[in-house]
Parts: structure tokens; sequence; C-alpha cells
């Protein structure tokens, strides 16, 4: 180490920190960028969805049956029924199509392939129930209600909390995945900044050793020189640095004064 100048030794320091200080940078840019696109799909593509397939199944098994039942019953008029019936089969349709554009895993696809199989069926109910009350026709309804309505509506909803469950399951998967991400840049953190800590006690200690101690030595010495003691050893003789470059100019100048005295 000896042979470096000091100015090189600064170098070499300040190189290490700035290269430990840019992998800090770097890998805290990738974990928040990670656990933000984490986040975003969490939200995107399983919160979302939740919502959109929960929306579905409300439509069928909620507004759908209940107003086969309601007009059934004559507490609510035709007209008003097939409004409603027309307005949650679009809200369905307009849904679905919004829920199949968001990004899914090879499970998901398989199980929304199977959801939209059997809300094939249903919907063709839904056609049937829009039809008889085009017409008014209150035994097809009765028939309806009774022997149709439940055997189509009921497979969608389970084949939906199928896909809500998976939705959990990913979601929780992502989570899981994020945390352990974040513990370990959170781990490379603390090592960096107990190697930050050693570099640092290094440095100071190549400061004392290098330049502080030698400075000094060299300021006892010149003092002595120039309060007329020419037999004061003259540190830093050998060095390869600035310390031993004065020490080399002192010397000069300690055996010129001895000539001209």
């Amino acid at each position: 180490m000896n042979c470096l100048t000091i100015r090189n030794r600064l170098f070499i320091i300040l190189g290490v920190l700035s290269v430990l200080l840019f992998v800090l940078q770097a890998g805290a840019y990738y974990a928040i960028n990670q656990m933000s696109s984490g986040l975003v799909s969490i939200y995107e593509d399983r919160v979302v969805p939740m919502r959109d397939l929960k929306a579905v199944a409300d439509a069928y098994a909620v507004t759908i049956v209940d107003t086969a039942h309601s007009i059934r019953g004559e507490s609510l008029s035709w007209a008003e029924g097939k409004e409603i019936i027309l307005a949650a089969r679009q809200k369905i349709t307009e849904t679905w199509v919004a829920y199949s554009r968001t990004v899914m895993t090879d499970e998901e696809k398989d199980l929304a392939g199977q959801a939209q199989v059997v809300m094939g069926r249903a919907n063709a109910l839904v056609e049937r129930l829009v039809q008889i009350m085009s017409v008014q026709d209150k035994s097809e309804l009765v028939l309806l209600v009774d022997r149709d309505l439940y055997p189509a509506i009921n497979p969608v909803s389970a084949h939906i909390s199928q896909l809500v469950d998976l939705q959990l399951r990913v979601t929780a998967q992502i989570h899981t995945e994020q945390v352990a991400l974040a513990t370990l840049f959170n781990n490379i953190l603390i090592i960096s900044l107990l190697v930050v800590v050693v570099i640092l006690g290094m440095a100071t200690n190549i400061a004392q050793s290098s330049i502080v101690r030698p400075l000094g030595q060299m300021t006892e010495a010149m003092t002595a020189i120039a309060s007329g003691n020419l037999h004061v050893a003259t540190p830093g003789l050998g060095r390869q640095d600035e310390i031993g470059a004065m020490a080399d100019a002192l010397e000069v100048f300690k055996s010129n004064r001895a000539v001209s005295e």
C-alpha cells in the first residue's frame, strides 16, 4: 500500500464506496420496481377481477333469479322485469369481457373456459326468459322458474366461486413473493451498511496512519530544523507517495543548510 500515492489511495476508497452505493441504488430501484409491479398486479389482475366476478355472479344468482320470482309473484310488472333482465344481461356481457382481458394464469384460463360454457347455457335460459316476458306467458314463466332456472344458474355460481378462490390464492402467492423480496433486500441493505462501516473504518485508519500521523511527524521535523536542529531524523524517507516526496525535499533542504553553516 505504501507504493500507492495518497491521491490513489483516496481514489480507491472513494471508488469502492461509489460502486457500493451504485449497487445499493440499483438494488433499491429493482426491489421497489418489483414490489410496485406486484401491487399493480394484485389490484388490476386480482382485486378488480374479483369485483367483476362477483358482479357477474350477482347478476345471475340475484338479479335474474329474483326478478323471475318477482314477476311470477306479480310484485313486478312484465315490462319492469324485462328491463331489469336486459340490463343484467348487458352487465354480464360487458363485465365478463373486461375480466377476460386481465392477465390470467393457465389454471385461470382453464377455469374461465369452463365457466364460459355453463354461462352459455345460463344465457340461453335468460334469452328464453326475455322471450317469455315479451309475450307475457305466465305458464311458461312458472315452468321455467320451477324446472330450469336453478339448474342453469347454480353451475355459474359454482364456477365463479372457483375463479374467486383462485384470485385469492394467486394474491397470497404474490404477497409471499413480495415479502420475500423485501426481506432479501433488507438483508442486503444491512450487510451493505456493515460493509460501508468497515470501509469507512479502514479509510479512517489509512488516513490516520498514512496521512495524519506522517504529516504530524513531518511538521515536528520541519519545526526542529527551522530551530537549528539539523540532526533530527527526516520521517517518511523511502516512501513512494507525497509524504516521501516531502521527506526527500526536506532532506535536501537540511543537507543544503548544513553545508551553508
